[in-house]
């Protein structure tokens, strides 16, 4: 590659990180609290990697996710072979559109999305692949806005700890 195209690459690279990384600060928590993974408060918080898949499904919405019991994500908290790890989401009837699921230490996260029909019930189930141990993020669209919840499943290799 030649000088001129590593410039205008680098030029166009940091001239699209403006914009997204002005839609991450949330209330007034700096952006690097807000792409921690962490929660604070209400507010539901996704790791930067997340956010950009997020963002593309769910567009200016993905800013303002708030945490929610009212769905459950069910899954081992102990994963012995990460090539196969059975998860499931439920919730309340009719309460969900669509949803997104994200294992965050995958190289591509986001393992799933599905729309709902109105007034179904929420079960979904899927087996995903773990590269090692992870958070698992489900974000749903929900009359409200968006919901969320997350889960760490430690995967094993053999008898140790990963």
């Amino acid at each position: 590659m030649n000088k001129q195209t590593n410039k205008r690459r680098h030029f166009l690279r940091a001239s699209l990180a403006v914009p997204l990384l002005s839609n991450l600060a949330v209330g007034n928590k700096s952006v690097a609290n807000t792409v921690s993974g962490s929660m604070v408060g209400d507010s539901f918080l996704v790791p930067e990697n997340i956010y950009h898949d997020l963002f593309e499904i769910y567009g200016g919405e993905a800013n303002n996710i708030v945490r929610t019991d009212k769905l459950t994500l069910k899954a081992p908290d102990l994963a012995e072979n990460g090539a196969v790890v059975g998860l499931s989401v439920v919730g309340e009837n009719g309460l969900v559109s669509s949803l997104a699921i994200f294992v965050a230490e995958n190289p591509k996260p986001l393992a799933s999305t599905c729309k709902l029909h109105e007034g179904a019930d929420l079960a979904v189930g899927l087996r995903v692949k773990m590269g090692r141990t992870s958070d698992i993020y489900v974000v749903a669209q929900t009359n409200d806005g968006l919901v969320g919840t997350k889960k760490t499943i430690k995967v094993t290799i053999g008898c140790g700890g990963g």
